[in-house]
């Protein structure tokens, strides 16, 4: 009679462990291939703005205009007003070309025009130095008894000689209080004038 009771040692295969290991690396692959490979978009690439300069925001130095101490614009040729309480000095500006030179700073002779109302004058620089002399400075002094005037050129030491009807220029002033009984003083011609920059 055959033995058929189950005290025998059984064995398995281990082809279905295997057939199953298979089909799964099978599926993942092809679940890499399916899923895994999608294209792309390309990515945007964003370029600079391009740039531009506009006439606004390009930067420009400013310009203060030279006014007198009652607000009213400078003449012509004075670059700077010094002093206060009615003690004004008011600076020219000198040209290089003589500035380069061998120069020389005098008071010259002036011609002075009071206005009618007292308030100002008109003074009238006279050729000193040379021909090429031009305004440097002129120092206006008030106090309740004299208005001191005293005016200064700066001309080449080596220039054309002064002619007669020549003159520097000309120039109006204002006065913080009118002249009224006050003295008018005028600086002496001729004074030589220390003038910082001088050739």
């Amino acid at each position: 009679m055959a033995d058929t009771s189950d005290n025998q040692p059984r064995t398995y295969s281990i082809l279905w462990f295997l057939a199953l290991f298979v089909g799964l690396v099978g599926l993942g692959i092809w679940a890499v291939i399916a899923f895994g490979t999608y294209e792309r978009e390309p990515t945007e690439v964003l370029e600079d703005p391009p740039v531009t300069t506009s006439p606004e925001a390009t930067t420009t130095t400013s310009f203060v205009p030279v006014t007198m101490f009652d607000g009213s614009p400078a003449p012509e040729g004075i670059e700077q007003m010094l002093g206060e309480n009615g003690k004004y000095t008011y600076v020219f500006s000198v040209p290089v070309e003589i500035r380069d030179q061998a120069t020389e700073s005098v008071v010259p002779p002036v011609v002075i025009d009071l206005a009618d109302d007292g308030a100002s004058f008109r003074i009238t620089f006279g050729c000193a130095v040379s021909a090429e002399a031009v305004p440097a400075a002129l120092e206006v002094f008030e106090d309740p008894f004299e208005v001191n005037v005293k005016a200064v050129v700066l001309g080449p030491k080596f220039g054309t000689p002064c002619t007669g009807d020549s003159d520097a220029g000309s120039f109006n002033i204002p006065l913080e209080s009118p002249l009224g009984a006050r003295r008018l003083v005028v600086a002496r011609a001729g004074q030589p004038v220390e003038l910082t920059g001088d050739g």
